[in-house]
């Protein structure tokens, strides 16, 4: 998060919405915070990916997760 924030601050990350002078302002609990707000829920985002990667692969996603 810290890579992301300071990059964001510096200017030499820009493909999010989050502005410099947001970005400083935020301290770093305060700027995570605001970056897991804007993700989708767990729930969405696993059957996105099942729809998306269909069964076989799905199935090897699960099973390299389960993995050591």
């Amino acid at each position: 998060m810290a890579v992301l924030r300071g990059g964001l601050i510096e200017g030499t990350i820009r493909w999010t919405s989050i502005r410099s002078a947001l970005a400083s302002w935020f301290d770093e609990g305060s700027f995570a915070r605001h970056c897991f707000a804007s993700l989708p829920d767990l729930d969405i985002v696993v059957a996105g990916l099942h729809d998306l990667l269909g069964e076989p692969r799905w199935r090897r996603v699960l099973a390299g997760l389960a993995r050591p």
